[in-house]
């Protein structure tokens, strides 16, 4: 069990127009380096405003220390696309093969979150592809590998011949229903414990 214990990546999304912006970032990191069986693989902030770039590198240091096994990252996005789902084809280029987990900055994630997904997928056999999110962003969780193969929110071209511009979670909703299996959870179905 040890061996197939699934590791897990987090994206943040900064919010850098709330108030004590920087506190409501450092609450979010507090809780990813206290999560159960962790650490976290790694860590990336999407931040649209480089003035907070080196307190988000002090929490990095602070929170997950300098020789750390947690892999930490900025990315800086210029402006803020249509969909705030795309800011994860921003961050992709930092994931490694893991789970992923979309949260932003004030947001806790639950210490257990990592035992919950090695419970469904290790122990109760679950066939998950998704996590599906409570709104646009918050709480989605996929494998690495997955988004990579349907080429995340952009065009995928399936044989020289299907074209798929659908973003991901669209993606991989036509694929379950094709499938005929359940393969997405919703986000309190996950979090039922």
């Amino acid at each position: 069990m040890e061996e197939v214990y699934p590791r897990i990546g987090f994206f943040i999304k900064f919010n850098t127009n709330e108030q004590n912006a920087i506190n409501a970032l450092e609450l979010t990191i507090n809780s990813i380096s206290r999560i159960n069986n962790g650490p976290a693989s790694y860590v990336v902030v999407i931040n649209d405003k480089v003035e907070y770039n080196e307190e988000i590198w002090g929490l990095f240091i602070k929170y997950f220390g300098e020789t750390s096994k947690t892999k930490y990252h900025i990315v800086q996005i210029e402006k803020k696309p249509n969909k705030i789902i795309e800011i994860i084809d921003e961050a992709f280029g930092h994931a490694q093969n893991s789970w992923i987990m979309c949260t932003s900055s004030g947001l806790r994630v639950r210490p257990e979150t990592l035992d919950r997904l090695h419970q469904l997928l290790n122990k109760e056999m679950k066939q998950i592809a998704i996590v599906e999110p409570y709104d646009d962003f918050n709480g989605f969780m996929f494998p690495a590998y997955l988004f990579k193969f349907l080429n995340g929110n952009r065009t995928k071209v399936f044989r020289d011949e299907i074209v798929d511009s659908n973003q991901f979670i669209q993606k991989v909703k036509d694929a379950e229903e094709r499938g005929q299996t359940k393969t997405i959870m919703t986000w309190s179905e996950f979090n039922a414990i």
